[in-house]
């Protein structure tokens, strides 16, 4: 929406010669963005691919950090005989290893989704946002009806670019990856509080009232 907003307030100056901080003289940081309003647009345009870069990995890693904590709870309560470090557990495992406790416990499609997504989340990582050779593959390795429920989410299909260029991720991809992750934890948490004993739950009010 903001983007939308911006990039109409700009069509509107369309052509203008004067640059920006001459144009918005009072909008707070104008003059650090001291191109002309078609360099605007070109920037305006790019900004949603950049706000999913930066935040499809922060949303997996906090959805990361809520799986660790499950994962300490189920310890503590005795439920969970493993003793490596849950901070250590590589993202790709992470559910599986509650899953390995409390078999279908989460729904199957969120998790595939959510394996895609973190796909998506290395690219962005480690390549800088190249598509690379395996996002057809991965893609239409989905399959028919999980793509469906993707496009669902994110409110379009997956632009499919060639390998060497850059991920055509907008709002819409970071959407779907959001409503994923939630519909885990939800699936996570629903799970949890119903495993974990009365004397664990007891001892976490005990906890939180000192």
């Amino acid at each position: 929406m903001v983007h939308d907003l911006g990039a109409h307030t700009l069509e509107l100056n369309a052509g203008s010669p004067p640059l920006i901080p001459e144009i918005f003289p009072g909008v707070n940081g104008a003059k650090r963005l001291n191109r002309t309003v078609a360099d605007a647009q070109s920037l305006m345009k790019s900004s949603e691919k950049y706000l999913a870069y930066m935040a499809i990995p922060f949303v997996l890693s906090v959805h990361a950090t809520l799986l660790v904590a499950a994962i300490r709870m189920i310890r503590e309560d005795g439920k969970d005989q493993s003793t490596d470090d849950p901070t250590k557990i590589s993202l790709d495992e992470l559910h599986e290893r509650i899953e390995g406790l409390w078999p279908s416990s989460l729904p199957a499609g969120d998790l595939r989704l959510f394996h895609f997504s973190r796909y998506l989340r290395n690219r962005i990582i480690h390549f800088g946002g190249a598509a690379g050779s395996n996002l057809r593959t991965e893609y239409a390795g989905l399959g028919t009806s999980l793509r469906k429920y993707w496009e669902g989410l994110a409110g379009r299909p997956l632009p499919l670019v060639s390998s060497k260029e850059h991920l055509d991720l907008e709002s819409g991809e970071l959407i779907a990856v959001l409503a994923i992750t939630k519909h885990l934890a939800d699936a996570m948490n629903s799970t949890v509080a119903q495993q974990l004993s009365r004397s664990y739950w007891a001892l976490a009010v005990a906890r939180d009232y000192k």
